[in-house]
């Protein structure tokens, strides 16, 4: 036996909890009732009621299937006193009237009524209690044996014998408008979607919410919406201050249909939206506050979302007369943009009550403009992280694209953005680089839309997200850099970043298969910066075999890509049908066709400066390069003396090394392919490794011997760059750090590293 708490409710009182053995019958259960409410009559056991069927004495507790939201109505053997109230509902006029009340509204069982009609009551009193109980059938049971109310009685018949709208029998006879009362149908006349919305004055989550519902359906802009407040205020003076801030109907306050509209309808909370079919009271959605919210307050796509087609446009307005000319006004005094924007800065700083205030006096930001967004084109996705929460916030970001080769060699460049880094945004309050601050900085540019979350947990679930951001977006650039030609291929890299790819996706899975979203229920900043971040992949690589694991994830990302503040910066996407191979790099060192040709006409300029006679060795080269390559062979034999027989393989290898060790290096930090290629350190480092390989082409070169004699602190730099990218290599193939120092190629150039700074010393 294990202890069950059953909820119990006598009549229109609060529901009580009573704590019973689940293996108690139903009568154990009721003595157990009257024990507690001695009032009920202790002759004869109460009957006990769930879901419309009176349970029987000898069923067990555990297997009436009662869940904890759910529970039981009490209903006294004998209601004395109580069947007078129903006399008033006996009346032959009254009878024929029930059962069009039942269908007029909306809801109504088959399975209730019959349920009901077997405990012994005639199909027209179950009719009409259901009618009078606006198809609740725990009150319904509780109309039957006690007697349906006067004002119950009176209310649920006549409206709709009166002009059979069914709104009439759910909501009642008269609304509230702004004119004062009016019959419900005309109310709703031309209606094609009925919102209830329920809130209350006191309601802190409510009075952020209808402000923005207001400014959504202001203007009278849809005539098939009708928006019904159902008010939980405590007071008449409450109720009439809350209501002026509405412009829609209101339930007059203190209506007995609050309560049962709320019951019918499992309103668990506030503020809630119950979307109702306007010509039938079919119910479309119970939870109409998330479609809203989803929608981003556009009630349009809200209308679509019921189901309801946009309105036909109105006709165009006769032009009036514009009447005599008026008075040329002085012109306008000159605004001062920087006062303006630090303004501006101040009261997005502020608390939302403080904000408010602010907005709601209409003054108008003279600009809406937040900065000036620099890019790269080849990683475009960084910057559009921010341009998709402009959108969302409704600001302005002027977008200028970033050529890595030139602008980084501007004056002041390095002042104006210390770190570098690209995308960076440049604001009258200086540059912020990283794509992710970026991005953050225009998100809190307006507080009231939330796109870093509306609380502290939601903020919290936002910035846990963005750093997952950066699990994905790690091996996913692995795995589509080399298919966009940005670097070189490695099968096994590429191999293990779809897996760790796959193992990310897998956990967004799993979230978004309890939420819609990942922070929140809309939108926020999380989720724009992972679209943004997963979208080369969904158009390159995601193919539908690699897809179908991840339904979930994939219908987060249609969703989001098809709101307009993702397709005004995203354009269509269409998801990849064949996952693309990777593309070839030019020259082998990440470098375009257009930068490797770049790099070759100053580097020819200087060795014509520097030895103007060269051209003859190449014309000797030409004549007979076989020859002179195998004759060179045995004079570079012993290694011992690279000075004069020119640079060894080794030393090719390792200036190899160490410019791509650099190249990831950079590529880790952020940089695109054209940033890392006109690096100054990497044009340094390939201009030795181009000058090693003349040496070790042409070992014969008489001038070649000075050169080769001298060693600096960046032949140093590169040796050791070139051992510590090859123990990064082999740690990445699994080796233990004492098999890494025992390899041969790990060795040899440790001895080279150690030659060479001996020969420094």
């Amino acid at each position: 036996m294990a202890p069950m708490e059953v909820k119990l409710r006598v009549g229109s009182n609060e529901p009580f909890v009573l704590e019973v053995d689940d293996e108690e019958t139903v009568e154990a259960l009721a003595v157990l009732v009257i024990s507690l409410k001695p009032e009920l009559g202790e002759q004869d056991l109460p009957r006990l009621v769930h879901k419309g069927r009176v349970l029987k004495h000898e069923q067990v507790v555990k297997d009436l299937g009662i869940q904890s939201s759910e529970f039981v109505v009490v209903v006294p053997a004998k209601g004395p006193e109580a069947e007078a109230p129903a006399a008033p509902a006996a009346p032959a006029p009254a009878a024929p009237a029930a059962p069009a009340a039942a269908a007029a509204v909306p809801g109504a069982s088959p399975e209730v009524v019959q349920n009901l009609c077997s405990m012994g009551f005639e199909r027209a009193k179950v009719e009409q209690a259901l009618a009078a109980a606006f198809n609740n059938a725990e009150r319904a049971v509780e109309y039957l044996f006690n007697g349906i109310p006067a004002t119950a009685a009176g209310m649920a018949p006549a409206p709709a014998g009166a002009t059979g709208h069914w709104a009439e029998a759910t909501l009642g006879t008269q609304l509230v408008t702004k004119s004062g009362l009016q019959s419900t149908a005309t109310a709703l006349a031309g209606a094609k979607v009925v919102a209830l919305y329920f809130s209350a004055h006191w309601c802190p989550p409510c009075r952020g919410f209808t402000p923005q519902l207001a400014a959504a359906v202001a203007g009278n802009r849809f005539p098939q919406l009708a928006v019904v407040f159902v008010s939980s205020d405590r007071s008449e003076s409450d109720f009439q201050s809350y209501y002026g801030e509405m412009p829609w109907l209101a339930l007059p306050f203190g209506s007995p249909q609050k309560e049962t509209l709320g019951v019918t309808y499992q309103v668990r909370g506030i503020p809630s939206l119950i979307i109702l079919d306007g010509s039938t009271g079919r119910l479309i959605s119970s939870d109409g506050r998330t479609d809203v919210a989803n929608c981003r307050f556009d009630m349009e796509s809200c209308l679509q979302t019921w189901g309801v087609a946009p309105a036909p446009a109105p006709p165009p307005a006769p032009k009036e007369d514009p009447g005599p000319p008026k008075k040329a006004l002085p012109p306008a005094m000159a605004i001062d943009e920087e006062k303006a924007q630090a303004a501006l800065a101040r009261v997005l700083e502020e608390e939302w009550e403080v904000q408010e205030a602010f907005f709601k006096t209409g003054i108008k930001v003279p600009s809406r403009m937040v900065g000036t967004l620099y890019y790269v084109e080849e990683v475009k996705y960084k910057a559009e992280k921010a341009l998709i929460a402009a959108k969302f916030n409704g600001l302005s970001l002027k977008t200028a694209k970033f050529d890595a080769q030139k602008d980084v060699k501007k004056p002041g460049f390095y002042e104006k953005n210390p770190t570098g880094k690209v995308p960076f945004l440049e604001t009258p309050y200086g540059c912020i680089s990283n794509s992710n601050a970026v991005a953050r900085y225009v998100a809190r540019c307006r507080a009231d839309t939330g796109l870093c979350g509306d609380s502290f947990l939601e903020e919290t679930d936002v910035d846990q997200w963005l750093d997952f951001g950066y699990e994905v977006e790690t091996p996913l650039m692995t795995w589509l850099y080399p298919v966009l030609g940005l670097m070189e291929n490695q099968p096994a890299a590429a191999s293990a970043a779809q897996e760790d790819v796959k193992k990310a996706l897998a956990a967004m899975e799993t979230h978004l298969a309890q939420s819609a979203f990942l922070a929140a229920e809309k939108v926020t900043l999380a989720d724009i910066v992972l679209v943004c971040i997963l979208k080369e992949g969904f158009l390159r690589l995601f193919d539908p075999a690699f897809r179908k694991p991840f339904p979930k994830l994939c219908q987060w990302f249609q969703k989001c890509c098809s709101m307009s503040q993702f397709k005004t910066v995203l354009g269509e996407l269409q998801l990849c049908e064949k996952m693309q191979g990777p593309s070839a790099v030019a020259g082998g060192l990440g470098l375009s066709p257009a930068d490797f040709a770049g790099q070759k006409a100053p580097k020819k300029a200087k060795e014509t400066k520097e030895e103007p006679k060269k051209a003859e060795p190449k014309e000797a080269k030409k004549a007979e390069p076989k020859k002179e390559a195998k004759k060179a062979e045995p004079k570079a034999e012993p290694k011992a003396q690279p000075a004069a027989g020119g640079a060894s393989d080794a030393e090719v290898k390792a200036a190899g090394d160490a410019v791509r060790a650099l190249k990831e290096k950079l590529k880790a930090d952020g940089l695109s392919g054209k940033q890392v290629n006109t690096h100054p350190e990497v044009l340094k480092l390939v201009e030795q490794l181009n000058a090693l390989k003349s040496g070790a082409a042409a070992p014969a070169a008489p001038a070649a011997a000075p050169k080769a004699a001298t060693v600096s602190e960046a032949d140093v730099k590169a040796a050791g760059d070139a051992v510590r990218a090859l123990k990064e290599k082999l740690k990445a193939e699994g080796l233990s750090g004492k098999q890494i120092n025992e390899h041969a190629e790990v060795k040899q150039l440790v001895e080279k590293l150690n030659s060479l700074k001996s020969s420094l010393a």
